[in-house]
């Protein structure tokens, strides 16, 4: 009967030791957890910020980009704008201004004002 009751109290110790120190452990685990939360937090803040400051900056470089296009656009002349042929070799850069860039009008073989 001793011999009963001191295997109880040692299984007893036993399991209570046990649940002791797995509880020690457990400490180190979530400070290590709490410890890699809080870096990530801090990584994810810095990728969003990241973000916005990228997303900033192409927004100004639409903006840029539509600026240039419209600024192009109103120096080239429409796809129906006739071409004056003021140049008869096809090659020379005067062959293919627009009529409204050149004072002369005139065809191949031909010198006639606007």
């Amino acid at each position: 009967m001793a011999m009963a009751i001191a295997f109880i109290i040692m299984f007893f110790g036993i399991l209570i030791g046990g649940h002791l120190y797995g509880r020690y452990l457990a400490s180190f685990h979530s400070t290590r957890t709490e410890n890699t939360i809080a870096e990530l937090r801090a990584q994810a803040q810095k990728e969003t910020r990241r973000s916005n400051s990228l997303s900033a900056q192409l927004t100004e470089m639409e903006a840029k980009l539509q600026g240039a296009q419209a600024a192009l656009d109103s120096i080239m002349p429409a796809s129906n704008t006739p071409t004056c042929w003021v140049c008869p070799e096809t090659s020379c850069w005067l062959s293919r201004l627009p009529c409204s860039w050149w004072p002369l009008r005139s065809r191949p073989g031909s010198l006639s004002r606007r």
